[in-house]
């Protein structure tokens, strides 16, 4: 039916705005230039973009967020009051009958193993859970399911058979220990994770919206008693484990049971995760430490203070759209769109044979793109962009002038009409080399997936070395510290290959500095016979690397022997507590400890522009003493890499370069000086604590996630990087001026 055009939208409506970050809000930030674009309409000679409403909740820098996705100022609404309790929307109130609140408890058993402690505490939940559902019946549904969250399928999986092992025969006799009996099936554990289809992740909701209800369970009883298959209620769930998928648009409002293993990566997950129970009646949340992990001992430290502030701890957001990466994925499928969509002309699937050097709508597109890569990321970002339009377009009119021979160029191929005459000019991606038209249909499928690779060896060298590497670039220490770098190489493109070599059951690997260093009674082998070869993953990404000078880590090195010495101790005798053999052996030395914690200050500054969640950076650390074969090495890469969006799509080399490197050390630094916890973190000692092998360090200044950190969090002191509250003779950067 004909009709005319419809009127572009006066209104976008912007739910769950937090989520739209690194990767995916690289990517929606591109996309948006088109939505923008052909929104935009014109009235008595002005433009008229539509009004953008966003609901959020755990975000912070919205400013830049927003400016980078939307290129739109910001306007809070309601705006902020004269009371902190009352913003328009919601009231502060204490909880009480009428209004409940969420109540958080955690728990650390030092010495214990940590499934030993699992499975006490699944148990003592369950059962105490059924205590109060034999006493006050349908009464008690909030607390009858019991949500397991987890930061990893390692994780869950693990526990998963610990529940169907061990949590499922304890709870059927622990009427004998004062609490209920309580008979828990295999198919009322449930799981809701990436594991799951698209399909069956309705299904599992529907069985966690089921109550406990005593008088459905006696029907159901009944039913199955008398034959009937057909039309049983569902059975509730026990036991539901969970990632991250629960922490996004699931509102099952029964639930008011969760118990959390380890501290999240982050802030925004935690509190968005456990903001799932406690929703309409009073929420517990038990945490259950690790004790062999530093940041988890010390949110269980600062546990009270920090549930009371942990807003403030939200991680901030970062969308980098027009990073070369972002561009190379997804510059194609933005410029066909524009061209496509802004006129019927060029609309139907075989007008894409019609362009023609110099078309009116590929010279609009042309500068709608150079314009919003201009405002969002400047004019270096315009001319890296103006660069790529330009090829892709004399790809276009190539391909377009190609066609011969009966054939003709369209958008894509249909396959619903398939004639053998259409050449489709966008290419879906798959495992080969990316062509300048292939065009992204799943965040998924921005790099091809993980290959196996079975090789005899593998060979590795450090990303210092002077070699010639992919889209590798040496830059100069910015400004004031030539005198402590000694140069930057920034890897637009680099491979990482992960081997595994073997498997540790009791000690983490990240209890020592390399492979060599663990015992090999505690490595099992990978095979009864020695292995002819190992498997690996090849995974792409981008990396900054950063070396010290090595005549300056000498001088400080000098006057910091003492603090040496006070590290070397503890790693002693935490060894010989452990057996290991001999206790002294890999020993990382001061020069590790100052380079491990500039990384982690340098990790988390970098975060907050760089396009990538501080969760999704890696690092690695290269240190070596002079007296050791090889030489002197003291240098770290903070690098992002995976099989797909997180190791592609953000910024991280730009932050590199001198012009920006500068400023971001300066604020890493600054920021390093005093930390949240003061003067409880700037006095802390290494052996304060169990296994504390680290100095002035907490969750709340150099702490990272256990993803990112090469050896658990261990080996921080943020007194040997600048003057703290506490000392200032440690202080690598001590005579920095301005620090």
């Amino acid at each position: 039916m004909e009709h005319p055009p419809l009127r572009p939208p006066d209104l976008i409506i912007q739910d769950e705005l937090h989520l739209i970050s690194g990767p995916l809000g690289t990517l929606a930030g591109l996309y948006e230039t088109a939505v923008d674009h052909l929104c935009t309409w014109e009235v008595d000679g002005r433009k008229v973009r539509p009004k953008v409403i966003a609901s959020t909740a755990t975000v912070r820098r919205a400013l830049a967020q927003v400016h980078s996705l939307f290129l739109r100022r910001v306007n809070v609404f309601p705006p902020h009051g004269l009371d902190a309790g009352d913003n328009f929307f919601s009231v502060q109130r204490r909880p009480s009958t009428e209004a409940p609140g969420r109540l958080y408890l955690g728990l650390c058993a030092p010495g214990r193993r940590m499934t030993t402690a699992l499975v006490r505490l699944y148990v003592g939940l369950l059962c105490a859970a059924q205590v109060i559902h034999e006493k006050y019946g349908r009464s008690a549904d909030p607390w009858m399911t019991l949500v397991g969250y987890f930061s990893s399928l390692r994780e869950l999986g693990g526990t998963r058979r610990l529940v169907d092992d061990q949590v499922q025969p304890r709870v059927r006799r622990m009427d004998s220990r004062g609490l209920a009996a309580r008979q828990i099936e295999v198919d009322t554990v449930k799981e809701l994770t990436s594991r799951l289809s698209a399909a069956q992740i309705p299904e599992i909701l529907d069985f966690v919206e089921t109550p406990f209800d005593p008088a459905v369970q006696a029907r159901r009883k009944q039913m199955v008693r008398q034959g009937v298959r057909e039309g049983l209620p569902l059975k509730p769930v026990d036991v539901l484990l969970a990632t991250n998928m629960i922490s996004v648009g699931v509102d099952v409002r029964r639930l008011g049971l969760m118990a959390v293993l380890s501290q999240p990566k982050t802030t925004a997950e935690y509190i968005q995760a456990t903001s799932r129970v406690g929703r309409a009646s009073p929420g517990l949340v038990c945490v259950l430490y690790n004790w062999s992990r530093p940041r988890d001992l010390s949110h269980y430290e600062a546990f009270e203070h920090y549930h009371a502030t942990f807003y403030k701890h939200v991680e901030a957001l970062s969308i980098t759209p027009f990073a070369p990466r972002a561009i190379d994925r997804g510059l194609a499928a933005l410029l066909v769109s524009l061209v496509r969509l802004a006129s019927p002309e060029l609309n139907d699937n075989s007008a894409a044979a019609q362009l023609i050097p110099g078309h009116p709508l590929a010279r609009a597109a042309f500068d709608a793109i150079l314009a919003r890569a201009e405002q969002v990321a400047g004019k270096e970002a315009r001319e890296l962009v103006a660069e790529e339009l330009k090829v892709r377009l004399d790809q276009w009119v190539h391909a377009a002038k190609k066609s011969s021979g009966g054939a003709a160029l369209g958008y894509k191929d249909r396959k619903d009409r398939k004639d053998g005459k259409t050449v489709p000019l966008l290419k879906l991606p798959g495992p080969g080399e990316w062509e300048g038209f292939t065009c992204l249909n799943s965040l998924r499928d921005v790099e091809p997936p993980v290959s196996l690779i079975l090789v005899d060896s593998v060979a590795s060298a450090a990303p210092g070395e002077e070699r010639d590497g992919e889209g590798a670039g040496k830059e100069k220490p910015p400004g004031r510290y030539g005198a402590f770098l000694e140069k930057v190489v920034l890897a637009e493109r680099l491979r990482e290959v992960r081997s595994l070599i073997g498997f540790t059951r009791i000690e983490s690997p990240g209890n020592f500095g390399e492979a060599a260093h663990t015992s090999p009674e505690l490595r099992a082998p990978l095979s009864r016979r020695p292995p002819r070869w190992i498997p690996a993953a090849e995974i792409r990404g981008e990396g900054l690397f950063i070396e010290f000078r090595e005549d300056a880590l000498t001088a400080w090195l000098e006057r910091v022997r003492e603090r040496e010495e006070q590290f070397r101790r503890i790693y002693t005798l935490i060894r010989k507590a452990r057996k290991q053999e001999p206790p002294e052996a890999g020993f990382p030395t001061l020069r590790y400890v100052l380079i491990h914690s500039f990384s982690h200050a340098l990790l988390r500054q970098l975060a907050l522009e760089c396009g990538y969640a501080a969760a999704s950076i890696r690092e690695r650390i290269y240190s070596r003493p002079p007296d050791q074969p090889g030489g002197p090495m003291a240098g770290l890469l903070l690098y992002t890499s995976a099989p797909d969006t997180e190791g592609t799509l953000g910024g991280l080399v730009a932050l590199g370069r001198p012009e920006h490197l500068e400023r971001h050390l300066d604020q890493a630094l600054e920021h390093t000086r005093i930390c949240a916890s003061d003067p409880l973190c700037a006095e802390h000692n290494p052996g304060e604590g169990h296994e504390a092998l680290h100095g002035a360090a907490c969750h709340a200044c150099l702490f990272a996630a256990e993803t990112s950190c090469e050896r658990g969090n261990r080996f921080l002191d943020r007194t040997l990087l600048v003057p703290t509250v506490n000392t200032a003779d440690l202080a690598y950067f001590r005579d920095l001026e301005g620090i």
